[in-house]
C-alpha cells in the first residue's frame, strides 16, 4: 500500500497542500480525483466533479443581464471550469487561480500552452494508470469548450484585475474561505465582487464545512457529529499524540468555526450584496486525504496559535512532529477504525448584486 504520508512536505502553507509553483501540485490534486468515485443514484462521477456539477446547477443566468462573461474563482485544475462550460456552452469563462502548479495542469487539460517545459516532463512521467486515463478523458471532453476558456494566474486577495461590472456571473468551488485568511479579507473580497459583477449578477459558491458553524445550516437537518469526517476518531487520536510533543494551552480549541451563515450574510450585506443558502452536497471522504489535506493544517494552527512556549517553532520542526504523530496514528487500530464519520459536507450559497 502506498504510504499516505509520502508527499507531505514542509511547504504546505495555510493548511493547503496544493499551493505551490510546480505542476506536481496539480497532479497530486487530480490523483485523488482520478482514484475516487462518487455514486448518486444513476450518476457515476469523481467527487470534485460531482461537487462542481451540484454547484453549477445553482447557476441561473438572468435574461435581463447582457453578455456571457463569467468567472471561475479558484479554478484549481479546471474541474469546475469544465462543468461550467458543459452546462453553459455559450459562456466565455475566465478561470483564475493563485497556484501556478494547479493552473499549469488546468491549461494542459484544456489544450492550452504553458511556459514551463519541465512540466511536460512531469506529465509524461505519470505512471498512475487511473490518473493517465482521467487526464485523457478530461482532455477529450474539454476539446469542445476550450476556445471559450482563458486562464489567469492571480490572487484575488491582492489584485483587482477584472474590470468593473464586467461579469454576468461567477462560480467559486471550495474557494471563499481562502479569502478569510487575513483580517478584513472576506469583506474586501465581497466588496471587490460587488465591483466586478453586473447589476443582477450572482456568484454561486461552496466552501469548507469547518469554516461555518454547523456548515451554515440547521443542525437538525445536517447533524454535525454523527457523520462528518472532521469528527473522525483519527483526529482525536492525532491530537492526543500532538499533546505529548507540543505544550499548548488547555483551553485552546483548534478548529472552532470562524463564521456562521448569519455572519457571512452580514459581511456580504456590508458589501452591498445579498447571500442565500443554496443547498448541501455531500459524499464519502477518504481518510488518507484527510490525513494529508486537513490534519497538517489543524496541527499547524495549534502549534502556531496555541503553544505556551515563547519562541515560535521552526517549520521543519513542525513538520517533523506532524509526521511523527501521523505515523503513530496509522498503526493504531482505534485511530484507523472509525468507519461512521466519513462524510464530507459541502455547503453551497448564492451571493447576488441587486439590480
Amino acid at each position: 500500500m502506498t504510504n499516505p504520508l509520502s508527499h507531505l512536505t514542509s511547504d504546505i502553507r495555510d493548511g493547503n497542500p496544493y499551493a505551490g509553483e510546480t505542476i506536481s501540485r496539480g497532479i497530486e490534486y487530480d490523483r485523488f480525483e482520478a482514484s475516487t468515485h462518487y455514486i448518486n443514484g444513476s450518476v457515476f462521477s469523481h467527487p470534485y466533479r460531482a461537487g462542481s456539477r451540484a454547484l453549477v446547477q445553482r447557476v441561473q443566468p438572468m435574461p435581463v443581464i447582457s453578455g456571457k462573461e463569467w468567472a471561475d474563482f479558484g479554478c484549481g485544475t479546471g474541474i469546475s471550469t469544465l462543468e461550467l462550460a458543459v452546462q453553459h456552452p455559450t459562456f466565455m469563462i475566465t478561470a483564475i487561480d493563485a497556484s501556478p502548479g494547479m493552473l499549469e495542469l488546468a491549461q494542459h487539460k484544456f489544450h492550452k500552452p504553458f511556459a514551463e517545459s519541465s512540466s511536460l516532463g512531469e506529465l509524461r512521467n505519470v505512471k498512475d494508470t487511473a490518473l493517465k486515463k482521467y487526464l485523457q478523458e478530461f482532455r477529450k471532453e474539454s476539446e469542445s469548450y476550450h476556445v471559450n476558456v482563458r486562464f489567469m494566474l492571480g490572487d484575488l486577495r491582492n489584485h483587482s484585475f477584472i474590470s468593473d461590472e464586467s461579469l454576468s456571473g461567477a462560480v467559486a468551488y471550495q474557494f471563499v474561505h481562502w479569502m478569510d485568511k487575513e483580517e478584513g479579507g472576506l469583506l474586501k473580497f465581497f466588496k471587490d465582487l460587488h465591483r466586478m459583477l453586473k447589476p443582477g449578477a450572482t456568484l454561486a459558491w461552496s466552501t469548507a464545512a469547518h469554516w461555518l458553524g454547523n456548515y451554515g445550516y440547521d443542525k437538525d437537518v445536517y447533524p454535525r457529529g454523527e457523520r462528518w469526517f472532521h469528527d473522525n476518531a483519527f483526529k482525536y487520536h492525532f491530537l492526543d499524540e500532538l499533546a505529548k510533543r507540543v505544550p499548548f494551552t488547555a483551553n485552546y480549541q483548534p478548529i472552532k468555526p470562524p463564521h456562521t451563515f448569519n455572519s457571512v450574510r452580514d459581511i456580504t450585506a456590508q458589501a452591498g450584496l445579498v447571500t442565500e443558502k443554496a443547498g448541501m452536497f455531500y459524499h464519502d471522504y477518504d481518510l488518507g486525504v484527510f490525513m494529508t489535506n486537513h490534519i497538517p493544517g489543524i496541527a499547524r494552527d495549534i502549534i502556531t496559535k496555541g503553544m505556551t512556549a515563547d519562541k515560535p517553532m521552526p517549520e521543519e520542526e513542525q513538520q517533523r512532529i506532524i509526521n511523527e504523530c501521523l505515523q503513530a496514528c496509522v498503526v493504531n487500530p482505534k485511530a484507523m477504525g472509525d468507519t461512521q464519520r466519513k462524510i464530507q459536507f459541502v455547503p453551497m450559497f448564492t451571493t447576488t448584486k441587486q439590480s
